[in-house]
């Protein structure tokens, strides 16, 4: 499908749902998951699914684009009656496919391409020699980088390994993976994952390596790596930090929600003010701090590439309501590890759909305490 997000995962989700009816177990989340995706779908069939009020010229109606909500609910029911913590170990095979894609695609693209472009919806990177890297088994290298991230915190939040060198040497593995993703949230998340391990266990041989990581990338061509570009960048003169397309077009749409919060307090749908006359007044805010040309294209569809800024548009408060409903009691819960919260964060208000499988996995893990929220010293020896 013309979509990032297939209907696998929802369609095997609906017929186990199915299958074990009566053996379903629900919890808090299910409960506001499934008003959340009643209240977004009754809105569009009001609106008979014309979002001419958002888009004259938009490709999808807004009563498609809500399935996603339901599309979630079944995929959350179905992960929060399936994991264990057996489960959570076996998940370092699908990390062995994946890094085994990525190695395939950075080495020999064209055999990647052949092998692959029957099996992934579009392979826009078909050569390594740009600025942009791999994608393996995702449309887009920063989603690459995102999915190879999280299984850097299963390695280091969960006792898969019994050998802590082996786990720490599967992360660098794993943090090289990203490196050839060269995407910017890549390369954030990593950064922000080893500042928050400095910071929590501080000892020489980590600062040591960091230092020696560093010195190491000083010697590379930052034109050619997007993401270690942006980080150089952000850290000799942060005010350029939006001149960066992609995080302008991340904090710009995120921005949007807020912004049509304010004038359309119950969504676009039922509002009163015109989706482009919020488009200025978001703009207003960002003038003098990134280039011109880049306002041309944050244009508010329902297809914009936030999570957030998409919900707020459309239903305002009422999103609102139930996202914090939904997330709130993971974003304060103290079990799970900071940067797993920052990570369901990112999930939700960005590019990423509402019906993403991982975001759900996390959460789950959340709900179900299973991130191991102590010193390295309590992996297995």
């Amino acid at each position: 499908m013309e979509s990032d997000i297939q209907l696998f995962a929802g369609l095997l989700s609906f017929i186990y749902l199915a299958i074990n009816f009566k053996d379903i177990q629900i919890n808090t989340t299910t409960i506001f998951l499934a008003a959340l995706s009643f209240v977004a779908v009754t809105i569009s069939l009001f609106n008979k699914g014309d979002i001419t009020v958002i888009n004259a010229n938009a490709e999808f109606s807004s009563l498609f684009k809500v399935l996603i909500f339901p599309y979630a609910l079944a995929v959350y029911l179905f992960i929060y009656n399936t994991l264990d913590e057996k489960f959570t170990r076996f998940v370092v095979c699908f990390m062995y496919i994946y890094l085994f894609v990525v190695f395939l695609q950075y080495l020999f693209p064209s055999i990647y391409v052949s092998i692959f472009s029957n099996l992934v919806r579009t392979i826009k990177i078909t050569e390594m020699g740009g600025i942009r890297g791999v994608s393996a088994l995702t449309t887009e290298p920063s989603f690459t980088a995102l999915v190879l991230f999280i299984f850097i915190l299963i390695v280091r939040f969960i006792d898969i390994f019994k050998n802590k060198l082996t786990a720490w040497f599967t992360i660098l593995l794993l943090c090289f993976g990203i490196f050839t993703t060269k995407a910017v949230t890549g390369f954030a998340f990593v950064a922000l994952f080893f500042l928050l391990e400095a910071i929590q266990r501080i000892e020489i041989w980590k600062i040591c390596s960091i230092g020696l990581l560093i010195f190491s990338l000083s010697f590379l061509n930052y034109e050619d790596y997007r993401g270690l570009n942006f980080l150089m960048t952000v850290i000799k003169s942060p005010e350029l930090m939006l001149y960066e397309s992609s995080l302008f077009y991340r904090v710009y749409y995120f921005t949007y929600g807020l912004v049509s919060l304010f004038y359309n307090p119950f969504g676009a749908i039922v509002g009163s003010t015109d989706v482009y006359e919020i488009k200025n007044a978001t703009d207003s805010l960002f003038y003098g701090y990134t280039f011109p040309f880049l306002f041309e294209r944050t244009i508010p569809t329902i297809n914009m590439p936030s999570a957030w800024g998409m919900g707020l548009m459309l239903f305002g408060f009422l999103y609102l309501f139930f996202y914090l409903i939904i997330f709130l009691p993971t974003f304060v819960r103290s079990s799970t590890p900071l940067i797993v919260r920052i990570l369901i964060f990112a999930f939700t208000a960005q590019s990423f759909s509402f019906g993403f499988p991982l975001l759900w996995f996390l959460v789950v893990m959340s709900e179900k305490k299973f991130w191991n929220n102590k010193n390295s010293e309590k992996y297995v020896e």
